[in-house]
């Protein structure tokens, strides 16, 4: 007579939980014995709280209590996603673009190209009121940095004409006046005006100086 193998109760109540979400492609459902803990990852964040409300913190089987948890899984956003998911459904803002250089793309957050205008008691119009368009705001509020561009620009042809790309003479030249290696991004100044057009060395010093100030992304 063949022996007969049970599973302790706790193990037959994962198996009945990952049975009921198996073919759910946002939950993976492990268990883990030592520590007693049943633990759903679940890749929605709405889908998350849900399953949190529905779920007990713990199932007891007598003596023996299983945690269960729900973690949501956060899945790391291109900066392009993160400003669509942000800006989702907020009619100031129009599109997202990327444009790849050699060094590092850069991404163009473009805004409505609408003149905001609200009360502001801050002396800065006798009226107290600011004028101001969305892209203005987005550089004020939001981190600086990530090779983001904010516009009012809506044509991407006009948008690639933001980006000048150094010439390795050019660079070779940026070095000479501070230094081997001191270009280390090497490729791209970013102008939120126009192209950067570089016709000597007192131009291209006076340009390449403005690196330092942290006046454009990389």
């Amino acid at each position: 007579m063949e022996k007969v193998n049970l599973s302790a109760p706790w193990v037959g109540f994962y198996r009945e939980v990952n049975e009921m979400f198996k073919m759910d492609p946002d939950v993976v459902v492990k268990f883990n014995d030592e520590e007693m803990k049943l633990t759903l990852s679940v890749g929605k964040y709405e889908k998350a709280e849900a399953l949190k409300k529905i779920l007990p913190k713990e199932k007891v089987f007598g003596n023996v209590k299983v945690e269960i948890v729900v973690d949501y899984v956060y899945e790391e956003q291109s900066i392009e996603d993160t400003y669509k998911a942000a800006f989702d459904g907020n009619p100031a803002f129009e599109y997202t673009f990327v444009h790849q250089t050699s060094a590092n793309p850069i991404t163009f957050v473009v805004f409505e190209k609408y003149v905001v205008q609200y009360w502001n008691d801050d002396l800065s119009d006798p009226h107290g009121v600011t004028s101001t368009l969305y892209k203005n705001i987005a550089e004020d509020i939001f981190e600086k940095g990530n090779g983001v561009i904010y516009s009012t620009d809506s044509d991407p042809d006009i948008l690639r004409q933001h980006v000048y790309q150094a010439t390795p003479v050019e660079i070779e030249e940026w070095e000479k006046y501070n230094g081997k290696g001191s270009f280390s991004n090497g490729s791209s100044i970013v102008s939120d005006k126009e192209p950067i057009q570089v016709k000597d060395k007192k131009t291209f010093k006076a340009v390449f100086s403005r690196k330092n100030k942290n006046e454009y992304p990389f």
